[in-house]
């Protein structure tokens, strides 16, 4: 037998987790359902569909950025104060 026919023979199929960030082999499908199964959709946090569209334009970069107001402009405590004031120091 040549080495040729021999790596032909022996070569195993792996099943790659594709989930993000995850880069874990499996010889088996059933233990990649298994893997994800247990290490991703168990731990997933439930979210709507709007939800998720819009964690998915974050991700990519889409859409328009947010500006904030500068602190000192007003006095009051907004989400966009507070951030300015906490860049500011």
């Amino acid at each position: 037998m040549s080495q040729a026919d021999f790596s032909e023979s022996q070569s195993v199929d792996l099943h790659m987790c594709r989930w993000k960030w995850c880069s874990d082999t499996f010889l088996s499908k059933n233990e990649l359902v298994h893997h994800v199964l247990d290490h991703h959709v168990q731990n997933s946090v439930p979210c709507s569909r709007r939800e998720y569209a819009l964690s998915r334009k974050i991700e990519e970069g889409e859409g328009q950025s947010f500006s904030f107001p500068h602190a000192e402009n007003t006095g009051s405590k907004t989400l966009g104060n507070v951030v300015g004031k906490l860049i500011s120091l």
